[in-house]
Formats: C-alpha cells, structure tokens, sequence
C-alpha cells in the first residue's frame, strides 16, 4: 500500500492511498471517506467517489505510481 504525503480535501482525517482503476488508471483515495482524486499534483479539481466509479479497483504498484507520476507533461493516460 503507498500511502501519499497530501491530506483529504473532505476530511481530513484520512490516509490517502494510491489506487489504480481498471479503466481509470492511478488516482489518490482517502482510505476513511473514499473520495478520489484523479491528479495527485493539485488535489482541487477532479474530485469523485470511488464508490462511483463502477469499475474495479486496487492498491497501486510502485512502478505504476513512478510511471504515472513521472510521465511527460502533457501526455494523456
């Protein structure tokens, strides 16, 4: 489990966990109130429920997290 260094916008109180989407790819979790953000770098836009989602989830890698993370700028998913 890779736990992020950023809080929860809605709580506060949450652990943000990196999850990867099958079909959404690496966004960040609160583990204690289940909103997801779709970019790590600015937490502001982007914000769903995962519950939401409908698709399956899990725990992301830490080769998906670096890949993600370390991706061009202007590159797609």
């Amino acid at each position: 489990m890779l736990i992020a260094n950023v809080d929860c916008q809605v709580c506060s109180n949450g652990l943000m966990l990196y999850t990867m989407g099958e079909i959404s790819g690496l966004f960040l979790e609160c583990a204690e109130c289940l909103t997801g953000y779709r970019d790590p770098a600015d937490l502001a836009h982007g914000r769903f429920r995962v519950e939401d989602l409908r698709e399956p989830t899990r725990p992301a890698t830490v080769e998906e997290a670096r890949r993600y993370l370390h991706r061009p700028s202007g590159s797609g998913r």
